[in-house]
């Protein structure tokens, strides 16, 4: 059980290779992981983010758009004050997900951290959400069969609430964070540039469930994985891609709206290249040739064993 993969996201690739400026501004219509965001906010450049997922913005809110909200003292004193013991909850519709890489015990904690999360303030409730799918992508990344850190699961989630507050700053560009469904962006966007990230939906693998599908289950508090998967999917839909099918962008042409520049981020693995630059490339080409007159697709490598590239097409 899984999602449509979202290929990496280099900042300071697409900056140099799209040539913003402080003041510039940046439309997403799907969010990359909010560290990412932070190169631009550092450059001053204004962001735009858009997400059909409520629990995306939850992330932008906590680590891009907060300028100097930290997670409270008092908040951490409050956790702690609540694991003295270990929780047990067996009633706690989460215990369901369990798999080889998560047992009751953390289960449990899942469930008691939303309840803390629930009873914040906003931006406080922002981070220690933020800080929760950060634990839940450490405790997935483990392989199956070995064994999981000694940490506990206080442990786990002070690490990353200290994380999380050591990212934020400042920042000299407005930010904005915006949930739309695909629907409901305009098609008279103003921007800079409109980033759009593709998702290859060939590469949903089987067996344990994403990080970003557990922390959508967990954000809104149902047990039924299943049906979640499907309805990720379909919200992303109009960003994905497919090597072994056809694929037409002309529903993401419909939205470039009036971005002066728009770019596509995708990635493969080495066996794939010559198949996405002939596919991806050349039907993004058909799709805007109305739209922008001129467009550069750029490659690097992003990893050697095994070998993997990421690729960027630029119109403008």
């Amino acid at each position: 059980m899984g999602i449509a993969s979202t290929g990496r996201f280099q900042p300071s690739w697409i900056f140099e290779k799209c040539r913003l400026s402080e003041g510039d501004s940046i439309f997403f219509p799907v969010s990359p992981s909010p560290e990412s965001l932070l190169w631009f906010k550092r450059n001053g450049i204004r962001l735009f983010v858009n997400d059909p997922m409520p629990e995306k913005a939850i992330l932008v809110n906590a680590i891009v758009r907060n300028q100097d909200e930290l997670f409270s003292e008092e908040n951490i004193k409050l956790l702690h004050a609540h694991t003295n013991r270990n929780p047990d909850f067996p009633g706690n519709p989460f215990r369901l997900w369990k798999t080889p890489n998560l047992n009751i015990l953390q289960l449990d904690f899942l469930y008691f951290w939303r309840e803390v999360t629930f009873s914040l303030s906003d931006i406080q409730m922002n981070l220690l959400a933020a800080a929760v799918k950060g634990v839940i992508s450490y405790w997935l990344s483990f392989p199956v069969g070995t064994v999981q850190s000694t940490f506990s699961p206080t442990e786990i989630l002070l690490y990353f609430i200290q994380r999380n507050n050591n990212m934020i700053f400042p920042g000299r560009g407005e930010i904005f964070s915006i949930q739309n469904e695909f629907s409901e962006i305009s098609e008279e966007i103003e921007s800079s540039l409109q980033i759009i990230i593709l998702r290859d939906s060939s590469t949903v693998v089987a067996g344990l469930p994403s990080p970003d599908l557990l922390f959508h289950a967990w954000w809104m508090g149902s047990n039924n994985l299943s049906v979640l998967s499907t309805n990720i999917s379909e919200r992303y839909k109009p960003w994905s891609y497919s090597l072994q099918e056809g694929n037409s962008f002309t529903s993401c042409a419909s939205k470039c709206g009036k971005s002066v520049k728009t770019a596509f981020c995708w990635s493969t693995c080495n066996i794939q290249t010559a198949r996405s630059e002939e596919i991806i490339n050349s039907q993004l080409k058909r799709a805007l040739q109305n739209r922008y007159k001129n467009s550069s697709l750029h490659f690097k490598s992003a990893a050697q064993s095994p070998e993997e590239y990421d690729f960027l097409c630029i119109f403008n």
